[in-house]
């Protein structure tokens, strides 16, 4: 995360990503970054991996189409192997930039392998809140946040361990809101009314005041 920090600061690369991943021998981190370039201009790959302090890495050149489209032969793969259509518990939440290692140490102490499931991983993303500007986004309102995102799968024979990481999933909820984070709502975690209207309380509240200054609408669309 610190050199992640570093190079969202930098601007040294127009896409990065950080993953975490099971190995033999514990937790694997890796760093995944692009350049976008135009031919006949070409980046220099020493200079832009310059001082990452680095143990292995691969470079690949593709084209943009084939970049954007680099996570279809991982769908092929889980579709040929029937873990598409398994269960899959996903949680993402967004930290503020500051409280993301206090988090990734909780979730990380108690974490297995086992609990990601074959193919699963654990995404880490600095992002500038900045150029967000989708409407009803819920993010912590600091400069730059991480979206953490596990991505893992249960045997669809096995009910114990899904209900056991649905509910993991809201106890990093809890955590994460406890820092200041919020929930990216697209995975696998439960809320109560009273979440969604926690969750939703400032946007839509600023929603509010810029299209019914008179609050000539009724009382129960504010949230919170």
């Amino acid at each position: 995360t610190a050199r992640q920090r570093q190079l969202l600061r930098e601007g040294r690369f127009d896409y990065l990503q950080g993953q975490i991943l099971p190995s033999e021998t514990g937790w694997q981190y890796m760093l995944e970054a692009a350049t976008y370039y135009t031919p006949p201009q070409h980046p220099d790959d020493h200079v832009l991996l310059d001082g990452l302090g680095h143990g292995s890495q691969e470079v690949q050149d593709l084209t943009y189409w084939d970049f954007a489209n680099r996570l279809d032969r991982g769908v092929t793969y889980l579709q040929e192997t029937g873990e598409w259509w398994h269960p899959h518990p996903w949680a993402n939440l967004f930290l503020p930039g500051t409280a993301t290692d206090d988090f990734l140490e909780h979730i990380l102490t108690d974490l297995t392998p086992a609990d990601l499931g074959a193919p699963g991983l654990l995404l880490v993303y600095p992002i500038h809140t900045q150029p967000l500007t989708t409407p009803l986004l819920s993010t912590p309102r600091t400069e730059v946040i991480f979206l953490i995102a596990a991505l893992r799968y249960t045997p669809p024979d096995d009910p114990l361990s899904l209900e056991r990481l649905i509910a993991t999933n809201r106890d990093w909820y809890d955590k994460a809101k406890a820092l200041g984070g919020t929930a990216y709502p697209i995975g696998t975690i439960p809320f109560t009314q009273h979440d969604w209207q926690t969750h939703h309380a400032t946007s839509l509240t600023g929603t509010r005041r810029r299209y019914d200054p008179r609050s000539i609408l009724g009382r129960s669309l504010v949230c919170g």
